[in-house]
Formats: C-alpha cells, sequence, structure tokens
C-alpha cells in the first residue's frame, strides 16, 4: 500500500485532470450500452485466482489487467455481483461478473441468486 500511496503521490494535476475525463468517457460509454434493461456478464478477473502459495511477481503479473476489468462497474456507478461459477484444474474459483443498470442493486441481487441456484443445480446432477 504504501507504494501505491506513493505512486498517487507523484501524480500531476494534468494527469488527474486526463485520468478524471477519461474515465467520465468510460461512464458514460457503459452506462450507454448497459442503458436502462441490460445485464453485461464479464469475468470478474483476467485470469483465475492466484494459488495461495503464488509468489508476489506472480500475483502482480495479473494485478494490472485484473484492475482494468473489475474498476468497469465502480467508474460507472453501477452495481456488480460477481459469483464464483468455475474452478480451473487447481481448483481456483474463477468468477462471472454481472453489472446491472444504475439502481438495479436488488434486481442484479435476485439474479445471482437465480443464477447460483442453477449453477448448483448443474453440480448436482
Amino acid at each position: 500500500m504504501r507504494e501505491r500511496f506513493a505512486a498517487a503521490a507523484e501524480v500531476l494535476p494534468t494527469q488527474a485532470e486526463a485520468a478524471r475525463k477519461a474515465c467520465a468517457k468510460l461512464r458514460s460509454q457503459v452506462r450507454a450500452v448497459v442503458g436502462s434493461d441490460t445485464v453485461l456478464c464479464l469475468p470478474t478477473t483476467p485470469a483465475a485466482a492466484p494459488a495461495i502459495d503464488a509468489t508476489e511477481e506472480e500475483v502482480e503479473a495479473i494485478r494490472f489487467r485484473m484492475l482494468c476489468m473489475t474498476a468497469i462497474a465502480g467508474v460507472s456507478g453501477l452495481p456488480q455481483v460477481s459469483l464464483p461459477l468455475l474452478r480451473t484444474s487447481a481448483g481456483n474459483p474463477v468468477g462471472l461478473s454481472f453489472i446491472g443498470p444504475p439502481n438495479s442493486d436488488r434486481e442484479l441481487l435476485a439474479l445471482a441468486e437465480q443464477i447460483a441456484a442453477i449453477a448448483a443445480n448443474q453440480e448436482a446432477l
């Protein structure tokens, strides 16, 4: 965390403004795609969760790519739920995310419950 705070302290005002503009553009684009009746479905992360004994280098290798994917809902101000629906051959969870329209938190949670129930029934077969 110390390194991240130190890096943030080095950001110039012009860089911060450019980042704010890029975030506003992304927010508008994602909200335009989702509208009021669409749920985006995408992998939660670009790779399966690292092994519990993964090295710092292995974890850092996917961190940036992961942050790009996990920031979509936050930057867009939209609700998101992630379900660990799959597992790798090593047993690591692989999440599937659902991003819903503005103010659809309850509906998104209900959808997630339905999908989780279906997945549990499939595993039981």
